[in-house]
Formats: structure tokens, C-alpha cells, sequence
């Protein structure tokens, strides 16, 4: 079995656990926290679904286009109520409704997308997470001190930057031999498993610390 089909079942394993857990620790969660569930639910669910259709001989990218606002509209909230100045939390409310209104007059002008790769969306709902991981992560360096979600954001950062760059790229992918796909695939699952083992250990650190803020 290759690396990629590796990456491939230990992001499922990794997504099952953290759902799990995220079941489990819901209701002693805070807010915060409980965005980080319902986003993992919600990647495992669609991961279920593109399984499914696959199976079944059918197109599953419109999946793509919906994780990728589900993430924008789920880790926006998340920097939301972790940043503490107004002015930001403002900044971020904004964009949320700014995005999502291009979106819609994008599809609405070309519905095909939607069932199609399509780099502008991934440009515009990706882009204001990394710029918001980079201001937290600059934050944390100024202050010399890890916040409770420091790890989370450190791999946040790692998988949306290797996302991006992925989804940008795809029109230059479909090009490639398979051999070559699978690789920059799996530098990208690799990146994404990071992140989820990154999860599990804040999930584990979340309920030993006591609750702090940016």
C-alpha cells in the first residue's frame, strides 16, 4: 500500500477519534472548543459522503467547495472569539459576510463551479484564515506565551497554507502523471494529519489548563 492510501485511512482514523472525543468532552467544552467539534463532525461527515459517492461512480467535488466554506464560516467564528480586540473581532465579521456574499453571486452567476474546482473560492475563504493564524502566532510571540490554542493554530496555519497552495495549483495538477499527483496529494494529507494529531493534543491539554484568551 502506498503513502498516499496511508495518509488517506489515517486521516479517517484521526477524523473518527476527534469526532469521538468531540462527542464525549461537547457539553464541558467551551465555545471555542465546541467550534473545534462541530468543524471535525463536520469533516468527517463530508469525508463519509465523498466515500460514498466515489463507491457509487458518482462526482463528489461539489464536497470540495463545501468544506471549504464550511471551514472559512467555522474557523472564522473560531479567531472571532479568540481575538480580543474589537477592532479585529469587527474585521472578521465583515469578511465573513463579504465572502460569502461573493460566493453566492459567483455561483449564481456560474452554477457550474459549484460542482467544479474552483480556485478563486479557495483564494478567498482560505486566505483571511491564514492571515488570521499569522496575526495569532505573531501575538504569541510577542507575549512569549502559548495560549490554550496555540497548537491548533500552529497547525491550522501548516494545513490551510498546503491547502491553498494545492487548490490554487489544481488546474497544473490535472496535468501530472499519477505518480506525481499522489505525491503533492499526500504532502498535503500529511500536512492535514499534522493538524488533526495537533487537535488531539490540544484536546487533551484543553481540559488540564485553565482557560485563557488572546
Amino acid at each position: 500500500m502506498s503513502i498516499f492510501y496511508i495518509s488517506v485511512y489515517a486521516i479517517k482514523i484521526l477524523l473518527v477519534i476527534i469526532s469521538i472525543l468531540s462527542i464525549v468532552l461537547f457539553r464541558r467544552g467551551d465555545r471555542v472548543q465546541k467550534l473545534i467539534s462541530l468543524y471535525i463532525i463536520g469533516a468527517l461527515i463530508i469525508e463519509v459522503t465523498s466515500r460514498i459517492l466515489i463507491n457509487n461512480g458518482k462526482e463528489n467535488l461539489f464536497l470540495l467547495n463545501l468544506l471549504t466554506v464550511f471551514q472559512f464560516v467555522i474557523f472564522s467564528h473560531f479567531f472571532q472569539e479568540i481575538f480580543k480586540n474589537k477592532n479585529l473581532k469587527k474585521m472578521v465579521k465583515n469578511i465573513i459576510y463579504i465572502v460569502l456574499v461573493f460566493l453566492i453571486i459567483q455561483y449564481t452567476l456560474d452554477y457550474s463551479l459549484f460542482f467544479s474546482y474552483n480556485p478563486v473560492g479557495c483564494l478567498f475563504t482560505m486566505t483571511p484564515i491564514i492571515i488570521y493564524s499569522l496575526l495569532t502566532i505573531f501575538k504569541t510571540i510577542l507575549v512569549k506565551r502559548l495560549s490554550k490554542y496555540s497548537l491548533f493554530v500552529f497547525g491550522l496555519l501548516m494545513y490551510m497554507s498546503s491547502s491553498l497552495i494545492v487548490f490554487l495549483s489544481s488546474n497544473l495538477l490535472v496535468g501530472l502523471k499519477f505518480n506525481q499527483f499522489t505525491f503533492i496529494y499526500t504532502l498535503n494529507n500529511i500536512a492535514y494529519i499534522i493538524f488533526l494529531i495537533l487537535i488531539i493534543i490540544n484536546i487533551w491539554k484543553l481540559f488540564n489548563l485553565k482557560p485563557t484568551k488572546f
